[in-house]
């Protein structure tokens, strides 16, 4: 938690710097997980892709 509010305010500092809006914290961390699963699907050499079944 502490951790996620340290990240936020580098975030929103950014921002300001560069006065232009950025996507949150929880935006950017399902748009990396999303992307980590799309490369472990299309992997078929990857350990965990059995894992993953698409809908």
């Amino acid at each position: 938690m502490q951790d996620r509010r340290a990240l936020q305010r580098v975030i929103r500092s950014a921002e300001r710097t560069i006065r232009s809006e950025l996507p949150d914290l929880h935006s950017i961390y399902s748009r990396q997980c999303w992307t980590k699963a799309r490369k472990i699907v299309k992997d078929l050499s990857h350990p965990n892709n059995r894992l993953f079944s698409l809908l």
